[in-house]
């Protein structure tokens, strides 16, 4: 009884302490993100929305030249010790998921997607092709053939890998990117081409 008390109360605290551990390091990572965006986006103005407590973050930025950057932060659920390992075994990781809104409805579409689950977009006039990078990392590609925007995206795409999706909309007048959120430096590296390529495109293509 006595040991069987013993083993439930470890438990316990061992419990406790993952999820103090989990919590603050998500406190953590939130907040460097979040420097991070901002040293990069430079915005005018900021607002943060807080999703399920220490899971990740929602964010509108006012940034000189486009209507809206929004951004969504997921992060691992480390505060949950089994769901933290089954995400592991997964090879999960946080993610971004960053929409610049340049409502220019005349820009160029195309789709960039590191999986083919990711969604094919429904668009019969759209060429297709895949590139591999590394050998390791695969992207399937949809745009309408125009050269200069191939050689563009296969020039400066692929964020060594860590990208998920790429897009640009003509419908909606956005630019989308979805990327994993590796380490501190990567981040930064990320956001960098991220904001040079957006800026870029802006410009390239006013309406």
């Amino acid at each position: 009884m006595i040991i069987e008390f013993l083993f439930f109360f470890a438990i316990t605290i061992l419990l406790i302490l993952w999820y103090s551990w989990g919590r603050n390091t998500n406190l953590k990572r939130a907040q460097i993100t979040s420097a991070i965006l901002e040293k990069t986006l430079k915005p005018l103005d900021q607002t943060y929305t807080w999703i399920g407590g220490v899971i990740g973050f929602y964010a509108t930025y006012k940034v000189k030249g486009f209507k809206a950057v929004e951004c969504t932060y997921r992060m691992l659920p480390r505060q949950s010790f089994l769901y933290y390992l089954f995400v592991l075994l997964t090879k999960r990781s946080d993610t971004i998921d960053i929409l610049f809104r340049t409502g220019n409805r005349g820009q160029p579409e195309f789709h960039v997607l590191r999986s083919r689950f990711l969604g094919i977009p429904e668009k019969t006039d759209m060429r297709y092709e895949k590139v591999s990078i590394k050998r390791r990392k695969r992207y399937y590609i949809f745009h309408k053939g125009e050269k200069d925007l191939k050689e563009l995206l296969h020039e400066r795409l692929f964020l060594r890998g860590r990208l998920k999706r790429f897009s640009s909309s003509k419908e909606t007048g956005t630019l989308y990117f979805s990327f994993d959120r590796k380490s501190d430096e990567s981040l930064g590296e990320d956001m960098s081409w991220i904001v040079e390529f957006a800026s870029d495109f802006l410009t390239k293509n006013r309406g």
